[in-house]
């Protein structure tokens, strides 16, 4: 009779531990963020994306009001390349600088798409808009961005 206890005991114990399931969800959620170094400095932004079909739209604003805006077409991940206006910094002094006619001026390279949220980093040497046509060029790099809509 003890031994049938036992048994019955130890078929009990091992059906609970076979019943609870093991939580394989460990990515931690991300905050969206927006960042890009502009004359050796880091800039955080505060953003969003609009998305038209596979047409994107990425606004950023600095705490400084420096802003950006970045345009591209996606369906995938994979480096996209940024042609004439498809990217455009404000500095908080008035200066603005955009990407020129080549499509070699610079690129986003999405490593993430889904249904809502997009993450990527980018570049780009936008040349001076204003106040001079022309007058200088501006390298944005290491930009990179986690968004969702």
């Amino acid at each position: 009779m003890t031994f049938r206890r036992y048994f019955i005991g130890l078929v009990l114990i091992l059906a609970g531990l076979s019943a609870c399931k093991k939580d394989t969800n460990t990515s931690p959620s991300q905050t969206p963020f927006m960042s890009a170094n502009y004359n050796n400095t880091v800039i955080s932004f505060t953003s969003n994306v609009k998305v038209v079909s596979s047409e994107y739209t990425i606004n950023g604003t600095s705490s400084g009001s420096s802003t950006i805006q970045i345009q591209f077409s996606a369906t995938a991940p994979g480096t996209y390349k940024l042609g004439f206006g498809q990217a455009i910094f404000n500095s908080s002094t008035g200066e603005s600088w955009q990407t020129n006619n080549t499509a070699d001026t610079g690129s986003v390279i999405i490593s993430a798409l889904t249904s809502n949220s997009i993450t990527g980093t980018f570049s780009f040497t936008g040349l001076e808009t204003k106040p001079t046509l022309n007058g200088s060029s501006l390298n944005i790099n290491s930009g990179s961005f986690y968004l969702t809509w």
